[in-house]
């Protein structure tokens, strides 16, 4: 990903001229900015350094730069996003506001996703659900559409069958 530097003259109220670039900083909000320093720092106290090669603690602060997997932070962001949604504003271990810690985990997945040669291994994010063939729910979906048929576009099924008893 490439960051916009492209410029834009602006004339100010005294007729001097000053290039602003397509990254605007000065729009993110300064204290929402603090919060999240804030919930970095609480990380970097909660989870212990990494070993130094002289077998010393080294600081916590890169901790989260070894990585985990996708599936971990995508978790966390639901269970914090999910409680701010029913109405629990802040966490009661770290104190932070839920949304925070959501802005933490959306910022973690970026770095991860953004950093070159950083482990695919990591990436367990779902992958579409497929047939014995390989093919997509999407691709059978298309293929029996194709020969005149349809496929039911909800995947809740309209009528439920009692299950069978036990030894039956």
């Amino acid at each position: 990903m490439s960051i916009d530097t492209s410029e834009v003259r602006v004339t100010g109220a005294s007729g001097a001229s000053k290039g602003q670039k397509g990254a605007r900083f000065d729009l993110i909000p300064p204290l929402q900015l603090k919060k999240l320093a804030v919930h970095y720092g609480l990380g970097a106290r909660k989870y212990p350094g990494i070993e130094r090669q002289d077998g010393q603690p080294g600081p916590a602060i890169d901790n989260w730069r070894l990585g985990f997997n996708y599936s971990s932070s995508i978790a966390a962001l639901e269970r914090h996003f999910n409680l701010w949604k029913s109405g629990e504003d802040f966490d009661e271990e770290t104190g932070s506001n839920h949304l925070v810690a959501v802005m933490w985990h959306c910022m973690t997945l970026l770095e991860y996703q953004d950093t070159p040669g950083f482990p695919a291994a990591y990436d367990d994010r779902q992958q579409p659900l497929v047939n014995s063939l390989g093919a997509t729910v999407e691709e059978v979906r298309a293929a029996i559409a194709a020969y005149g048929g349809s496929l039911p576009t909800s995947p809740i099924p309209t009528k439920l069958e009692p299950l069978p008893k036990l030894g039956e």
